[in-house]
């Protein structure tokens, strides 16, 4: 299965949309009521339908949301030689902040508010990479020395719980150094970061 992620496509070629919703601080996650696992809401669009108006539906349908903010993120599509004949297929991501929740009506059990990611995942090919790519478009860029690191050349642990609180607000975590790949890679392994910039670029 192959996912790729677009700034841009034709819109009578968007199939789908999913929604990286949060609340409270929280990621918003559905679980349907014949599965054990979780999913990032989301579905089909139906005939003749926005896709804008595909999303808001289907958060509110598999949510419940009454109230919230919902923005475009970026066009994804998934190529599967099991669906579709193979072919790729597209969707909009979006993201949502939810202000309220009201009752649900659809499919879906029950909704899940989680600072973590789930361990399982009902799309583990689509819906993690999903994610990743909302984070990416938050992505905060620190340098080593003279902003993470101490003056004894050590990440404080008051950092490093910064930087997971960032990540838990959906943010992507950077490094950007003019350090030599090989003495950050100390400091990557802690941080963990999606992005490293070394040597200058």
């Amino acid at each position: 299965m192959i996912v790729k992620f677009y700034d841009q496509a034709e819109d009578e070629k968007l199939k789908f949309a999913v929604i990286a919703a949060r609340a409270e601080g929280k990621w918003v996650f559905c679980k349907h009521k014949a599965r054990t696992t979780l999913e990032m809401p989301g579905g089909h669009r139906e005939t003749g339908e926005p896709i804008l108006d595909t999303a808001r539906r289907e958060l509110q349908e598999e949510t419940g949301a009454t109230a919230f903010d919902l923005q475009p993120v970026c066009v994804y599509s998934v190529t599967d030689p099991d669906n579709f004949d193979g072919a790729e297929t597209y969707g909009l991501l979006c993201t949502a902040q939810v202000h309220a929740f009201g009752p649900m009506d659809s499919e879906m059990e029950k909704i899940v508010l989680t600072a973590d990611l789930p361990t399982q995942w009902t799309y583990p090919q689509i819906q993690p990479k999903l994610l990743r790519s909302h984070s990416m478009n938050r992505l905060l860029l620190f340098d080593l020395d003279g902003t993470l690191l101490r003056p004894d050349k050590t990440i404080s642990p008051v950092n490093l719980q910064a930087l997971d609180d960032c990540r838990r607000a959906g943010c992507g975590i950077g490094i950007a150094t003019a350090r030599y790949a090989g003495s950050a890679q100390a400091y990557a392994r802690q941080v963990q970061p999606e992005v490293l910039i070394t040597s200058c670029g």
